[in-house]
């Protein structure tokens, strides 16, 4: 059992915390400077409402993220993410957990003369990471080179015009042999399909202005890389927008819905209420009510449960 868990956290730690954090608002998505975010899930399944958790997103003065508190109601669990900060850098972020204070995780960040990330290294209960980072000559991310014990990734980046991120390439190498192989592709920096060779189907994440959606598509394991690279080639021969990406995998026969999200926005084109469900159970529906609190001191949306948002959702979504 002690292997086969560390054979997950492992992947886990590959494929995940390999990523730059994010830090600022505009990383969380905001389009106008926040100092603090509240949001609550309800969960409404045959028309009774549960209150599921609440997550807290504190900003510092200088709108960058100070820490994340997360708190469970069905069984009184907090999480806490504090990030730390010297010179206005990023130096740690530290992850506790109210009933496994012995499972602390701990990220320490360095970085090159001119303020890019260099290294990151990962401490959870003895199980260490680290990831170093590579530049091209435009200063963008060339590569990630992941080390976890004995085994090693390679994440590799690739731009379109030279600054636009395009996709990335992993392989993750198990005594010295690739076991895994994956990719992402991108349109304006943001994730828009990706691909694991653990996985018989490419997944896409597309977006509207007030909906989004993840997608399935099930291949064939010998189809999979080639076609994950030919819709590579496409979105980037045709300079296709999210919109034009959207429309494009909603057309493909064999593509499958499998969640959709659908969105209330303030007059920042910042989201305040969130409607999500799984397409295999649409009544069991879970809505986010969020409160933002900006710098300036203007307040928007709120916490508390609206039957009449969840009503305009229901009326939408007949």
């Amino acid at each position: 059992m002690k292997k086969i868990f560390l054979i997950l956290f492992l992947l886990f730690q590959g494929f995940v915390f390999a990523q730059i954090p994010k830090i600022t608002y505009q990383d969380f998505d905001f389009k106008k400077q926040v100092s603090k975010t509240e949001t609550i899930l309800f969960n409404l399944e045959d028309k009774v409402v549960i209150d599921n958790r609440i997550e807290e997103q504190f900003f510092n003065d200088a709108g960058k993220i100070a820490y994340i508190k997360t708190t469970y109601y069905s069984d009184n669990l907090v999480t806490k993410k504090n990030y730390i900060y010297k010179n206005n850098l990023l130096i740690e972020t530290v992850y506790l957990n109210s009933k496994r204070k012995d499972f602390t995780s701990k990220n320490k960040y360095t970085y090159t003369s001119d303020n890019k990330f260099s290294t990151i290294n990962i401490d959870t209960k003895g199980y260490n990471s680290s990831y170093n980072i590579s530049y091209n000559k435009q200063n963008n991310i060339e590569q990630i080179f992941g080390k976890f014990s004995s085994n090693y990734q390679y994440e590799k980046y690739m731009y379109a015009n030279e600054d636009e991120l395009w996709k990335t390439e992993s392989s993750y190498y198990t005594a010295d042999t690739v076991s895994i192989v994956s990719g992402e592709l991108y349109i304006k920096d943001k994730m828009v399909a990706n691909y694991s060779s653990t996985e018989d189907k490419i997944m896409f994440y597309t977006t509207s202005q007030n909906s989004s959606e993840i997608i399935e598509l099930p291949l064939k394991p010998n189809r999979l890389a080639n076609e994950f690279l030919n819709l590579c080639d496409l979105v980037n021969d045709k300079r296709m927008t999210q919109e034009e990406f959207r429309n494009l995998i909603l057309s493909i026969k064999d593509a499958k819905i499998i969640t959709q999200d659908y969105y209330k926005l303030n007059e920042n084109n910042d989201w305040i209420v969130k409607c999500s469900f799984d397409t295999s159970s649409p009544e069991a529906k879970q809505f986010y009510f969020r409160k933002i609190t900006y710098a300036d001191g203007t307040e928007s949306g709120s916490i508390d449960f609206n039957i009449a948002a969840v009503n305009e959702f229901n009326a939408l979504l007949k």
